[in-house]
C-alpha cells in the first residue's frame, strides 16, 4: 500500500519550449507531487540549482550560452549527490564516458520517451510504501545471507525468499509473484542459466541478475541470450547490489516493465561490447 505522495522539485533545462512543456506533462504522471522549476539555457540551469537546489536536473546536452555538459560538470561540483539526468539526441560514446567520469549515469535519449523518463526517476527517488519481492538464489547460505542483509532500500518494503539450488528456485519463483531475482549462475541440481530460461518463460517482465565470479565471454554471451538484465561480479559491494536493486525496480514503483538489458534494438549494442572485449560495461 503507497502511502503519502512524496514532494519532488525538479529541474527541467532545454532550450526549446516544447520539450520542456512535454517533460514536464510527462512528469505529471509519476506517483509524485512534483514542483517544476525551467531553464531556458546552461547558466540559467547552474543558477537555478544552486538557489532552488532540485531533486532531480535534467538537463539538454546542447544548449546557448553554456552547453549541458558544462552545465552537469558544475553542478556535479556544487553537490556531488545531485541527480542529474541528460537529455540528447546525439548520445556518443565519447559523451557517455565523459559523463560516467563524473558520476552521470542516466542518459535519457530524444526524443523523450515517457516510460524511460518514469523508469529512470522512480530509481533515483523511490516511491514509499511499495512491497517488492525478491528471491537470492545462490548454493552458498553465506552468499544468501550477504545479499539479504544488503538488499535494504528504505522506503521500500521487501520480502526476501532464498534457495540453495536451481531446483528450489523454481519452486519458489513459481509459488508467487517475484519482481526480482539474484541468480547464482553456478548451482547445484539445475545450473542457473537454464534456471534464467524457465524463469523469463514464466514471467518475462521479472527482472533477473546474475551472479557470478565467471566474467568469460562464453558465460555472457549465454546469459544474454537467455534473457538476463545483468550481472554483479564476486565479490560484490554495497554499492552495486543497490545500484542493482534501484534499476530493476524502478518497473515496479511505477507499474513500467523493465525492459531487459538485451533484447530488440539493444542486442547489437551488446554485441559490440563484447566484440570489444568490454563485456564489464554490461555489469550493473
Amino acid at each position: 500500500m503507497i502511502g503519502e505522495r512524496k514532494s519532488l522539485k525538479i529541474l527541467i533545462a532545454d532550450d526549446t519550449t516544447t520539450t520542456r512543456q512535454m517533460v514536464r506533462e510527462m512528469l505529471r504522471t509519476l506517483p509524485y507531487d512534483i514542483t517544476c522549476l525551467e531553464a531556458g539555457d546552461g547558466v540559467d540551469a547552474v543558477r537555478i540549482f544552486s538557489g532552488e537546489h532540485p531533486d532531480i536536473s535534467l538537463l539538454d546536452l546542447e544548449m546557448p550560452r553554456k552547453s549541458g555538459l558544462v552545465a552537469a560538470t558544475e553542478i556535479r561540483k556544487l553537490d556531488g549527490r545531485a541527480h542529474v539526468i541528460v537529455m540528447s539526441g546525439r548520445l556518443n560514446d565519447k559523451v557517455t564516458d565523459y559523463l560516467k567520469g563524473i558520476n552521470i549515469n542516466h542518459l535519457l535519449p530524444k526524443p523523450v520517451s515517457a516510460d524511460e523518463l518514469r523508469r529512470i526517476i522512480s530509481a533515483l527517488v523511490p516511491v514509499p510504501g511499495k512491497k517488492v519481492n525478491i528471491l537470492i538464489a545462490d548454493d552458498s547460505k553465506t552468499m544468501c545471507g550477504m545479499l539479504s542483509s544488503l538488499c535494504q532500500l528504505p522506503p521500500l518494503e521487501i520480502a526476501l525468499t532464498t534457495a540453495e539450488d536451481g531446483e528450489k528456485a523454481l519452486i519458489e519463483f513459481r509459488s508467487k509473484p517475484h519482481h526480482m531475482v539474484f541468480l547464482d549462475v553456478n548451482m547445484p541440481k539445475i545450473d542457473g542459466l537454464t534456471v534464467l530460461k524457465t524463469m523469463k518463460r514464466l514471467n518475462s517482465s521479472c527482472v533477473v541478475t546474475m551472479i557470478t565470479s565467471d566474467r568469460t565471454e562464453k558465460t555472457i554471451r549465454a546469459a544474454i541470450g537467455a534473457g538476463a538484465n545483468g550481472y554483479i561480479a564476486k565479490p560484490f559491494t554495497l554499492e552495486q547490489v543497490q545500484g542493482a536493486l534501484k534499476k530493476a525496480l524502478s518497473a515496479v514503483l511505477v507499474g513500467v516493465l523493465h525492459r531487459p538489458i538485451c533484447r530488440v534494438g539493444r542486442v547489437a549494442r551488446c554485441e559490440r561490447l563484447i566484440s570489444r572485449r568490454r563485456w564489464r560495461d554490461w555489469a550493473i
